[in-house]
């Protein structure tokens, strides 16, 4: 321990004495350095008070302290206690994938105790609209309780090259502490990528005894909301048996957690069978032949097949637990149990639960919005969804408590199924290995220094990460009779290249990015939601996005574009702090959730992209 905490001391000074200064003002959180890891691997040694103390001596907090330099823990607390008028628990629920339209849309197939509860009772955003471009799971989810978006939160997609740590990272990557039940480094997790703080982290600044926790079935969901000092995060991985956790919150898992997983093992619900509720005259058409990636005829009734066996599971497989109600039904299961071991709105200290529900995402993926699978999915979420309302109501008093429903991006049409709707319309697919093989043969057809040289590091999207090498050989090798290029010539013939394929939408270089300029031949709006992605470490020399109704791969439907269907997001609020009304000319966006719930509690975020909604 004395051998520990020098380290720590010598790290410390070394990082206030050079690293610190060389930080930009408006940084939150450090660049994760090798050293910093070291000293945040010490963080799972103890437990999560622990982890928050370590934190404290890292530059990271030290970001955070920026912050609120003047706020001091007492009378902030006094101050919270005074301003939120005995909130106890904070929920948000982000339900994946769920697109802003769904409740208009399906909402007459719902009961009047679920989401249109929440609609009826609470207030109720139907214009609300992600602004930023690249609408995906990671960078949703994030954007949520930090209120800002990826290019502050660093958060920019689900998969990305990091040029500070030199290779491929998953969002919520850390090869440090381990999550349990699962062997391989590639597969931890811990919110160490995140460079901002999320509401949890002000609240456990501020208010040391309040608990923060997040659940979901995929592990970013949980760790993205809940944040760097949250006290848990939870989620769902198929080999590690259940619901797991990291190391980097835990010595190990809790006993609690041990026992539900085995008498609440996901397992038995192998044959279980998924069948239809709705009448065929309000349902959709029961099967799209580009269902699944048309590989069968999709139709109720649906069996689980047998999970008592080693391996995998594939989440996308029409017939998987992942995609059926019943894995729903597992999930809010867990969240009551969650709610009543983790204490959470026990006391009158307020604590924040986070919920993510993936399931949703998994049948959107896999059916497509328009299946009758989805709508049939949803008519049974919002049975569990009424039936959770009510656990909170019994538990914690529909006065205690702060409810956020939302989701992490929407959804496109599937393309095939759009044109079959829409004779004559421009839609279809790009496929990544396709248009990387194409830009290599144009770039080695046009650079002679690089005819023979690996020109595409990868393709992430939106971002196509060039190979460092190459552009540095072919802009300063000196051929006779050959004009050497700078590397923004190479970037901008990329671009000119891109912007010809078709299916192609917007084209931006890095230069264009970081100019802060707009380019004529692009709207302001659509520009200032790609910046809102830029974070120049983790972003490709080139990023690039569909024309409206294509969409990246194969899968039977995605999202990741500025176009408004993905960026379409349900935003109801209901309970404690909240003015109920249906705000239909309220023009809102996630971010703005975090800045809300933080007037609610009594605490100020600062550097945020979002505002205080207007149901105050």
């Amino acid at each position: 321990m004395i051998l520990r905490l020098c380290v720590w001391c010598v790290q410390i000074v070394f990082l206030q004495a050079v690293i610190l200064p060389a930080l930009l003002p408006s940084t939150v959180f450090a660049q994760s350095s090798k050293a910093e890891k070291k000293a945040a691997a010490g963080k799972s040694t103890g437990s999560s008070t622990d982890a928050a103390l370590v934190q404290a001596n890292l530059p990271v907090s030290q970001g955070f302290t920026k912050l609120a330099p003047a706020l001091s823990v007492a009378t902030t607390q006094a101050t919270m206690r005074s301003t939120t008028g005995g909130v106890k628990l904070v929920v948000v629920m982000s339900f994946d994938q769920m697109r802003g339209d769904y409740p208009n849309r399906w909402g007459h197939l719902w009961t009047q105790q679920g989401f249109n509860r929440v609609i009826r009772q609470g207030a109720y955003f139907p214009q609300c609209y992600f602004n930023h471009a690249s609408n995906i799971t990671a960078p949703g989810h994030s954007v949520h309780l930090t209120g800002v978006y990826p290019a502050k939160s660093g958060i920019v997609s689900n998969d990305y090259n990091d040029r500070t740590a030199g290779r491929k990272l998953y969002c919520v990557q850390d090869t440090v502490n381990k999550t349990f039940g699962m062997s391989k480094p590639d597969e931890w997790c811990s919110p160490i990528n995140l460079k901002v703080p999320t509401l949890g982290d002000y609240l456990k600044k501020i208010s040391p005894k309040s608990r923060v926790v997040g659940i979901s079935q995929k592990d970013r969901a949980a760790i993205l909301m809940s944040g760097h000092t949250a006290d848990a995060a939870y989620w769902f991985e198929y080999e590690a048996g259940g619901y797991t956790s990291s190391e980097y919150y835990f010595k190990e898992l809790p006993a609690w957690l041990k026992k539900w997983n085995q008498k609440n093992n996901f397992r038995d619900y192998s044959g279980k069978v998924w069948d239809k509720q709705i009448s065929d005259d309000a349902g959709l058409k029961d099967t799209i032949r580009w269902e699944a990636g048309g590989k069968q005829r999709n139709v109720f009734p649906y069996t689980i097949p047998n999970m008592n066996t080693t391996g995998t599971i594939d989440v996308y497989s029409s017939s998987t637990f992942t995609v059926t109600p019943y894995s729903v039904e597992h999930f809010f299961k867990f969240a009551k149990s969650v709610l009543k071991e983790e204490k959470l709105g026990a006391d009158t200290i307020p604590d924040v639960l986070c919920l993510s529900v993936s399931a949703t995402d998994y049948a959107g993926h896999t059916f497509g919005p328009d299946s009758r699978e989805l709508q049939e999915l949803y008519l049974n979420v919002d049975k569990y969804v009424a039936e959770w309302i009510d656990y909170l109501d019994t538990e914690v008093g529909r006065k205690n408590y702060t409810l956020v429903i939302t989701s992490d991006h929407g959804v496109a049409p599937m393309p095939e199924y759009w044109k079959y709707t829409n004779p004559g319309a421009d839609a279809g697919r790009l496929r990544s290995l396709d248009v990387i093989e194409d830009v290599e043969n144009y770039l080695r057809q046009t650079f002679i220094a690089g005819s023979a040289s690996k020109w595409i590091d990868d393709h992430e999207q939106p971002s196509f990460f060039f190979n460092q090498q190459t552009l540095e050989m072919v802009t300063t090798t000196t051929i006779p009779s050959y004009t050497t290029p700078t590397r923004q010539m190479v970037l901008d013939s990329a671009q000119a290249f891109l912007q010809r394929y078709r299916g192609m939408g917007i084209v931006l270089t890095e230069t264009q990015l970081q100019s802060g300029i707009c380019p004529q031949w692009l709207s302001s709006w659509q520009y200032n939601l790609i910046r809102n992605d830029y974070f120049p470490q983790r972003t490709g020399e080139i990023v690039c996005y569909p024309d409206k109704y294509w969409v990246w791969g194969t899968v039977t439907a995605t999202h990741g574009t500025p176009h408004d269907y993905d960026r379409h997001s349900p935003l109801i609020l209901m309970g404690a702090g909240v003015k109920p009304g249906y705000y239909k000319d309220a023009k809102v966006a996630p971010s703005d959730i975090a800045p809300t719930l933080a007037q609610i509690l009594g605490i100020t975020m600062q550097n945020l992209d979002g505002t205080p909604l207007p149901c105050r």
